[in-house]
């Protein structure tokens, strides 16, 4: 059970990287395990944007999904994104574009 002495953790949004400690405790109550679907790490998760701050995206419990080091990092770096909501995420790889064959001069 969470009490948040009237906070509405939905009403928190921010333009920065900080997540307040009520936000903080609301989401790793919701995701108490990595949200990519059949991920059952549950130690050392990392709180990640679903949309990226620069691409816009703000800190808030609905943008917010706590994910294992190896799925952030896979989303971060290699492009793989994580979208649906709580209880029903969907994990998904890049598109992958098609490269030109290689000139023969």
């Amino acid at each position: 059970m969470i009490v948040t002495d009237g906070a509405d953790v939905r009403a928190v949004a921010h333009e920065s990287r900080y997540i307040p400690a009520k936000l903080r405790t609301a989401l790793e109550a919701r995701d108490p395990v990595c949200c990519v679907p059949g991920c059952e790490v549950s130690r050392f998760l990392e709180i990640d944007h679903i949309e990226p701050l620069l691409a816009g995206g703000l800190t808030t419990f609905e943008n917010l999904a706590r994910l294992c080091s190896f799925h952030h990092s896979l989303k971060t770096l290699f492009g793989w994104r994580l979208g649906g909501r709580p209880g029903a995420w969907t994990w998904s790889e890049p598109e992958r574009t098609e490269r030109a064959p290689p000139a023969l001069n």
